[in-house]
């Protein structure tokens, strides 16, 4: 399964606030991208919201091409980036990214549905160019239009602490000793392989624990200031 990490265009911004976007904001039929907040830096697809139901999501456009990468705008240190997120069709993947560098590539972690009922949960590096490096995956039950919220935690260097949770039970992690990539963008990567699935996503959210005063430990305790 391919996808790029390619060059992005926005300056990074180190300890960003929480950035959230539940595409309410957009008219049916909007490509994400025609917000501030989002970048496509792949052009090789879209994501373009829809209505289900009452609510507003953004579903992949693939367009003929093999992957699609957005990425918000700012960047955070330790962190997490969720969705909630849906999968029709199988031989794809769907990613949160973080820590994402111009010149060291960034990690992604998410699912990847590869037949029916069954899936993968991932950890990898991904470089500006070629194919990923895979770090942890793990089987997982996946249902075909089913709804799960993925969260990829990053967190630390030196090793770098790396978890994704599917609704919010752990299924991989991973101690990063060899990259070590410290603060960069975040967003969501996908890409197909033998298929054209459709992703749906929504309830995007970054959780940024850096703060003016970081990490501060007493003994044992570790204390976070918001």
């Amino acid at each position: 399964m391919k996808f790029i990490l390619l060059v992005f265009l926005v300056p990074v911004a180190l300890f960003a606030s929480d950035f959230s976007d539940d595409f309410e904001s957009f008219n049916t039929g909007d490509d994400i991208s025609s917000s501030a907040n989002w970048l496509n830096a792949a052009n090789e697809g879209n994501f373009i919201v829809e209505a289900e139901g009452s609510n507003k999501v953004a579903e992949s456009s693939w367009n003929g091409f093999d992957s699609i990468l957005y990425a918000s705008t700012g960047g955070y240190s330790d962190g997490s980036v969720s969705a909630d997120v849906k999968v029709s069709g199988s031989g794809a993947v769907f990613g949160l990214f973080a820590r994402a560098h111009v010149l060291n590539g960034g990690y992604a972690g998410g699912i990847a549905p590869i037949a029916p009922s069954l899936g993968i949960t991932y950890i990898a590096y991904t470089p500006l160019s070629g194919e990923p490096v895979i770090l942890q995956q793990n089987y997982i039950s996946l249902v075909a239009n089913t709804w799960y919220s993925v969260s990829f935690e990053v967190t630390g260097l030196s090793p770098v602490s790396l978890s994704v949770s599917i609704d919010r039970s752990i299924t991989s992690e991973f101690q990063d000793n060899v990259y070590n990539l410290d603060a960069g963008f975040n967003g969501v990567v996908c890409g197909y392989e033998s298929t054209e699935s459709m992703f749906t996503f929504d309830n995007y959210v970054v959780d940024d624990f850096s703060t003016s005063l970081e990490r501060v430990s007493f003994g044992s305790i570790k204390a976070l200031f918001r």
